[in-house]
């Protein structure tokens, strides 16, 4: 085995031992996903965790409303200067609850010198941890961007799940 193959190897380990098996199922789904819109879940289930966690958003001092109409273009919203968080009044309680999950992944990114692309990575992940739902749907809004979401997944992994871990406790 060569060296330049081992260290390859040596990387690839570390990177495995640091970053949780969920957040590497989402990084590789996300590699062979085709780029697209998510498909918005029905039902509402999920009614009294998106309740909590727009509770618990809102004990950090953000604001949370439902009232995007569905044309807008965008199923949410974080507006970091105002505080506030908007997501679309016109889905069922199950899709708020993913898309309340992802701004609010927003609303914890401290990160200021993100790039659009890392950012989204970021916010993806943390919905993803929270929310437990189909990873298709969170690795097609990601494909787009496949080696940044990629490289933001694994090594933005701690601050990932420290912000799931926070929203979620």
């Amino acid at each position: 085995m060569s060296r330049k193959t081992l260290g390859l190897l040596l990387v690839f380990a570390f990177l495995l031992a640091i970053a949780p098996i969920r957040l590497w199922t989402l990084a590789i789904y996300t590699q062979f996903s085709p780029y697209g819109w998510t498909r918005v879940d029905v039902g509402n289930e999920n009614y009294w965790r998106c309740k909590d966690l727009q509770s618990r958003l809102e004990a950090l001092g953000w604001s949370v409303s439902f009232s995007i109409p569905e044309d807008f273009g965008a199923y949410g919203m974080t507006f970091p200067e105002s505080r506030h968080i908007v997501v679309s009044q016109d889905l069922h309680w199950n899709a708020r609850f993913s898309i309340l999950a992802h701004e609010a992944g927003h609303a914890l990114d401290s990160v200021s010198n993100h790039s659009t692309a890392e950012g989204e990575a970021f916010a993806e992940g943390v919905a993803y941890l929270i929310a437990r739902d189909r990873v298709s749907e969170h690795s097609r809004y990601l494909a787009r961007n496949r080696a940044v979401s990629f490289l933001t997944l694994i090594s933005e992994s701690d601050r990932i799940t420290a912000a799931a871990r926070f929203l979620t406790e």
